[in-house]
């Protein structure tokens, strides 16, 4: 009989054991760890661009490939892409840990679209963002749900500064990337389009204390709302002012990103104002830090000059062999690329290169420049000659958008009305789907003015012939009567 219950009770006493184990590692146990997907390891390559030759990095490191530091003397020949993306896999492995530790000790569990977004967030960054002092780390802590599309892209978005307060545009770009990949689960995602952001200057101020960054994220095509507040001894808050004087009250909608400086009064606000400060002169390439990584171009060479700034700024990449070719002969594609990338760098903006959704927001919201409609038809036409992809409805989009909004006004039209209205009508007209067109006038504008898309459907169709952008699309019964049929 004692040995029975000295029998239970040892069981219980392993029950209790085996119960205490479970509450204080059961969430470890219970997240699923991961490995970087196929698709990610491509966004990567894609974010990360390859280089053949090693190459000196802007804090002064090597590197080669998919930007994995290096000894240059380990790559007298440079690497082959398939040899980069080896490299690049074994790098991962380590943040894969990294990043699987940090979810087990806190039990969270992701997606695996979401894991692959933070493994390309940590190629970059290192685990300094694994601090819940930080934003995405405390709202993984937290619960991920509890928090907004807008607090989240922010979240993670914010790491796109160097030196402190200097905005890289590739990681604007790439943190957008980023955070509409852990959201939404597209690899190929809009997510540089769908947001801009304000950076604000202090101008020897302290920043707001509900701020969490000098630099936050909007919406494209909402409300800025509240602004925020900064404070300074002794002197009173006058606003936000861009370099050209104008003031930003927060009741205008995002259409672009904008740098914004604090204005202040003296004690009570009537005594002079300071003036914003002027945006920091961009520094001056060193170019004695670029690597020749090409054969067949050599310091004396007439066009060494030419092909090192060109090569430093990533505008030319040579061949896959590490020459350059210097004297073949250009092809009609290569001359047509060169003249795009003159054309930018002349008019000193990408507005043009893409696809252009925010800038057709930014018409539709009643804001666009006189020529850009001719500018996008140009750089869309030379994109496709070139051999690229010019898009098709997005441009569309941004060409009727552009054009209704500065023609509007001669009409006697709300800028942003004929704007919506160039929209509907060119995609209209380049489809031939005045039904589609009208119903989709009506997802993006409302209803109220439905007779207005309608009749300039009515009128696109009827003035667009029977070509379409895709030939597949074939029009079987003639718009104006026997003797137009299609052929």
């Amino acid at each position: 009989m004692k040995i029975e219950t000295f029998l239970k009770k040892l069981l219980s006493l392993g029950l209790c054991l085996l119960l205490a184990m479970t509450v204080l590692v059961g969430d470890a146990v219970a997240v699923e760890t991961f490995t970087t997907s196929d698709e990610a390891v491509a966004m990567i390559e894609e974010l990360e661009g390859f280089r053949q030759m090693p190459y000196v990095g802007t804090n002064g490191k090597w590197y080669v490939g998919y930007g994995l530091e290096c000894d240059p003397a380990d790559y007298p020949e440079g690497i082959s892409p398939e040899e980069g993306e080896r490299l690049l896999r074994e790098h991962l492995v380590q943040d894969e840990a990294w990043v699987n530790g940090f979810l087990m000790q806190y039990g969270i569990s992701v997606t695996q679209y979401q894991f692959d977004a933070l493994i390309s967030f940590t190629y970059t960054l290192g685990t300094q963002w694994i601090d819940p002092s930080y934003r995405l780390c405390a709202y993984l802590i937290n619960g991920i749900e509890n928090y907004s599309e807008a607090e989240v892209v922010n979240a993670i978005a914010t790491w796109c500064h160097s030196g402190g307060n200097t905005i890289l545009e590739h990681l604007v770009e790439r943190r957008l990337r980023e955070a509409f990949l852990f959201l939404y689960g597209q690899y190929e995602n809009d997510g540089p389009q769908r947001y801009c952001y304000i950076d604000y200057e202090p101008n020897g101020g302290t920043s707001d204390p509900a701020q969490d960054s000098r630099t936050i994220f909007y919406p494209i095509g909402a409300v800025y709302g509240a602004l925020p507040a900064p404070t300074m001894a002794g002197r009173s808050f006058q606003g936000w002012y861009t370099a050209g004087g104008a003031q930003l009250t927060g009741e205008e909608v995002a259409m672009g990103s904008l740098y914004v400086y604090a204005r202040w009064g003296e004690g009570d606000g009537t005594g002079p104002v300071t003036p914003p400060v002027t945006p920091p002169a961009e520094p001056k390439p060193d170019y004695s830090t670029w690597v020749n990584p090409y054969k067949d171009v050599k310091d004396g060479d007439w066009y060494y000059t030419y092909v090192r700034e060109l090569s430093y700024h990533n505008i030319v990449s040579g061949y896959p062999d590490g020459t350059f070719q210097p004297n073949k002969e250009l092809s009609a594609g290569e001359a047509l690329k060169l003249l795009l990338v003159a054309a930018t760098l002349l008019l000193g903006t990408r507005d043009y290169n893409g696809a252009g959704m925010e800038i057709a927001v930014a018409a539709v919201g009643g804001q666009a420049v006189g020529w850009a409609f001719l500018l996008k038809i140009l750089f869309t036409a030379l994109t496709i000659g070139a051999g690229y992809k010019g898009g098709e409805i997005v441009p569309a989009f941004f060409i009727g958008a552009t054009f209704g909004c500065v023609a509007g006004p001669w009409l006697g039209l709300d800028p942003g009305l004929a704007a919506a209205i160039g929209l509907i009508a060119l995609f209209c007209s380049v489809v031939n789907c005045p039904v589609a067109s009208m119903l989709l006038s009506v997802e993006l504008f409302g209803g109220t003015r439905l007779w207005m898309f309608a009749v300039v459907c009515g009128v696109s169709y009827l003035m667009s012939g029977y070509s379409t952008l895709y030939s597949e699309q074939k029009i079987l019964y003639s718009k104006l009567g026997e003797e137009n049929s299609p052929q």
